[in-house]
């Protein structure tokens, strides 16, 4: 009987946030959401648990409890647009003004990047072995958003080195006596 009561509290608290989810919609139909990694859009929202299609096309059944009291990123609840970046390392000696050039028009031009707010660059470190730059961009196509960043990178890999912009490697000296 002991047994039987605790199997029911955890059906009970997918009830009950199955509830809280449909009153207060924090989380809707429609939502990209990111649970643990997995990244996913909200196919229907049920008493006990939610359904939702990830990246990989895999439905997956999340009991409503863990979208309650888990920490649940939601990339579309108030805006449909988000801002992501990516990384890139060049050469010490390589022109900043140059790449930040490069870095924007490639954004720019890529058709799944929003105008408006601007992609932008920021210096953000001089690194062991480069000089450190993140492209900030925003999206509305939050599931395709690694397949724009992967097209980002081939054609920053391609102008690269067609202007000679070195991507270096980690490198140490060592020195003996």
């Amino acid at each position: 009987m002991v047994g039987f009561g605790l199997g029911l509290q955890h059906t009970f608290n997918d009830l009950v946030s199955g509830l809280l989810l449909l009153i207060e919609r924090t989380v809707e139909v429609g939502d990209t959401l990111d649970i643990d990694g997995t990244i996913g859009i909200v196919q229907r929202i049920g008493l006990r648990a939610s359904h939702i299609k990830s990246r990989d096309n895999i439905m997956i059944l999340v009991p409503n409890s863990k979208l309650v009291t888990s920490k649940v990123i939601n990339w579309s609840h108030k805006d449909d647009i988000t801002k992501f970046s990516i990384k890139i390392g060049v050469a010490y000696g390589t022109d900043t003004a140059k790449v930040k050039r490069i870095l924007l028009e490639v954004a720019n031009k890529h058709e799944e990047i929003e105008t408006y707010p601007s992609p932008f660059v920021r210096f953000v470190d001089f690194a062991d072995s480069s000089l450190d730059f993140q492209l900030h961009f925003w999206c509305k196509d939050l599931m395709r958003v690694e397949d724009v960043k992967s097209d980002l990178r081939f054609t920053l890999d391609e102008i690269f080195r067609k202007e000679k912009i070195e991507i270096p490697f980690p490198q140490r000296e060592v020195w003996s006596k």
